[in-house]
C-alpha cells in the first residue's frame, strides 16, 4: 500500500491540473457548457468563483486565530485508528465524515473513510464518468457519485477555507456540516446567485461536473 503521505504528494498536483481546467472555463462566464449557470447562476458570480479557485490553486495561508499574526498555508492532516489526536478520530468516527476543516487553524483534516472513495474518474476535466448530463446549463441529477469521491472532498473542504460560510470550530461539539450548508447536487442547484458563491459544495460539484 502507498504511504498517505506519498499518495497526497502524486495527487495533489493532478488536483491542480483540473482546477486550471475549471479556471480557463471560467473564461466562458454564463456561456459555459459545463455548468456555471447552474451552480453559480449569474456572470458577475464569475470572478467570485474564479478568485476561491484562484486561491486553491496558489494555497494562499490562512490566518491562524490562536495566533495572530500568523498565517500558514493549507495542510492536510491524516487521521487514522492510532492518531494521537483522539478527539479527530472521534469526530470521524462518531460523524461519519470524510473530511473537514476547522475554523482556528489552517488544516484540512482527511478522515479514515477518505481513504475508501473512488479517486475521481480519470482526474480529467470535464471527467469522463459518474457525472450528471448538463443540458443547456440545467444539471439532469442522474448521478450520487459526481460529490462522493476523493477529488470532490478536497475541493470542497479547500472551498471551506476562502468563502464566508460557517464552519464549526468546537473540539468538543463539532458539526461537519454548518446549517447554511447544501449538499445534495438538487439543493446546490436550486440556491440563488448569493448563496451559491458561499456554498462549498457548489465548488465541488462544478469542478467535477461536465
Amino acid at each position: 500500500m502507498i504511504p498517505r503521505a506519498t499518495y497526497l504528494q502524486s495527487f495533489l498536483p493532478l488536483v491542480h491540473n483540473v482546477i486550471r481546467s475549471v479556471l480557463l472555463d471560467l473564461r466562458h462566464g454564463t456561456a459555459s457548457r459545463h455548468g456555471f449557470s447552474a451552480f453559480f447562476k449569474t456572470a458577475s458570480n464569475a470572478a467570485v468563483v474564479k478568485d476561491v479557485f484562484l486561491h486553491m490553486l496558489n494555497g494562499t495561508p490562512i490566518p491562524d486565530i490562536e495566533n495572530l499574526g500568523a498565517v500558514y498555508p493549507p495542510t492536510f492532516r491524516c487521521v487514522n485508528n492510532v492518531t494521537s489526536d483522539q478527539w479527530l478520530l472521534d469526530a470521524c468516527t462518531n460523524l461519519e465524515a470524510v473530511a473537514f476543516v476547522y475554523r482556528d487553524k489552517e488544516f484540512v483534516i482527511l478522515c479514515p473513510f477518505f481513504w475508501t472513495l473512488i479517486t475521481d474518474y480519470s482526474l480529467r476535466w470535464p471527467p469522463a464518468r459518474y457525472c450528471p448530463t448538463i443540458i443547456n446549463n440545467e444539471v439532469m441529477p442522474n448521478s450520487k457519485l459526481l460529490g462522493i469521491n476523493q477529488f470532490a472532498s478536497i475541493i470542497h473542504e479547500l472551498a471551506h477555507m476562502y468563502i464566508d460560510a460557517p464552519i464549526w470550530e468546537s473540539r468538543t461539539g463539532p458539526t461537519i456540516n454548518p446549517p447554511s450548508e447544501v449538499l445534495k447536487l438538487g439543493d446546490c442547484v436550486a440556491l440563488n446567485a448569493t448563496a451559491s458563491t458561499k456554498n462549498a459544495q457548489s465548488y465541488a460539484l462544478y469542478a467535477a461536473g461536465e
